[in-house]
């Protein structure tokens, strides 16, 4: 097994050393080369060639940090792909499709990948490439959607948005009260009516336990206490539960949005 793999190695060396000599420069030809690993999802081959140009010096530094950039992107390794981007940046840019690619990868990366690589874009690039445009408005709406309308963007992302956008406006002080008010209450405010109801039933139940042991044992009966104190679990529970969930689904909503939105350029995107 390890023979074969060693030939298979050798054998795409070969083709390149072949598309150096015959067809033309050593740059233009590494770069053909390479996209022909990429586009057959070559890892092992694909990294075995990037060694081989590096370790035998057959091109610059800032087109080897390249190439490894472009490796990484493809194999879906945001923080090495980042490291090599910005040791490669003006090369970079001038590869419009990764480019691109790069910017719909990132929406489903970290917070933090996400804003060094849509803020280390250049204003002046992103308003050529008109799809590179499209992409980055996605990630700056989904960070400060009350800017934004549902109409800018492709209809089928527009319901995503609208939901998003509708998610940001809910305040923590209402989901408190309601939950305070009546138990649950909260979840529905926020959109979760399954969850209401099963709260709203969780608080019924321990509820009318502890009522009946109060009524029948009396509230310094051991047992009454302990179904007072998880009725009253319960019930904090449920406000602190609708104090966080304000903040998550907000998170949850515009994280489905960026995965959306990457499904629907990935479908139109370059092919790489």
């Amino acid at each position: 097994m390890l023979l074969m793999k060693e030939y298979q190695n050798n054998y795409y060396l070969v083709i390149f050393i072949f598309l150096n000599l015959f067809i033309g420069s050593s740059q233009t030809s590494s770069y053909t080369f390479e996209q022909y690993l990429i586009n057959q999802r070559l890892k092992t081959d694909h990294w075995t060639y990037i060694h081989f140009l590096e370790k035998n010096h057959l091109t610059t530094e800032d087109t080897i940090h390249f190439y490894k950039a472009r490796y990484y992107l493809n194999y879906d390794e945001d923080t090495l792909f980042l490291k090599h981007y910005f040791k490669s940046k003006q090369l970079f840019q001038k590869d419009s499709c990764h480019l691109i690619k790069a910017s719909i990868s990132a929406l489903r990366w970290s917070k933090k990948s996400q804003e060094q690589w849509f803020l280390s874009l250049d204003t002046d690039l992103v308003c050529k490439e008109f799809k590179l445009k499209e992409i980055n408005k996605i990630w700056w709406s989904g960070n400060k959607p009350l800017n934004f309308s549902a109409e800018e963007f492709p209809y089928p992302l527009q319901k995503d948005f609208l939901v998003l956008q509708k998610s940001v406006k809910k305040k923590k002080w209402k989901s408190v009260l309601l939950s305070v008010v009546v138990p649950g209450l909260g979840q529905y405010y926020l959109g979760q009516k399954q969850t209401f109801y099963i709260i709203l039933l969780q608080h019924l139940l321990v509820g009318g336990m502890a009522a009946e042991s109060i009524y029948r044992l009396g509230y310094k009966n051991i047992y009454s206490i302990f179904t007072i104190g998880v009725f009253g679990t319960f019930y904090f529970s449920n406000i602190y539960g609708a104090y966080k969930e304000t903040d998550q689904i907000k998170v949850r909503y515009k994280k489905q949005f960026y995965i959306d939105a990457a499904n629907y350029y990935n479908f139109y995107n370059c092919q790489y």
